[in-house]
């Protein structure tokens, strides 16, 4: 297996912006998480998302700076759940230099 890559903030910002708008997404649920999509889709063996890591197929934990427990996790759980509104939460984060 590959090494896992840092989590990206700009990356995963450019991968909601890929999706659907109104394409509804679930925090909840490990496949519905777009965090989760981000990462099958970047070519990670990720296996679960949690608040403040991922596991990989292999059991090993790799960090998600800010995670569920800050700002991103407050964009994330925030209704509506879909791309779109995701997306601007995203956008309003950047703007106050979050992930940076």
């Amino acid at each position: 297996m590959r090494e896992a890559q840092p989590f990206d903030l700009e990356a995963f910002i450019a991968f909601v912006a890929s999706k659907p708008a109104d394409e509804e997404y679930d925090y909840c649920d490990n496949q519905g998480c777009p965090i989760f999509q981000f990462l099958i889709a970047s070519g990670e063996a990720v296996n679960s998302v949690g608040p403040t890591r991922w596991h990989d197929e292999d059991g090993i934990a790799h960090d998600i700076p800010g995670g569920a427990l800050g700002p991103l996790g407050d964009a994330l759980v925030t209704d509506p759940k879909t791309f779109g509104a995701l997306r601007a939460r995203l956008a309003s984060l950047t703007d106050k230099g979050v992930g940076r």
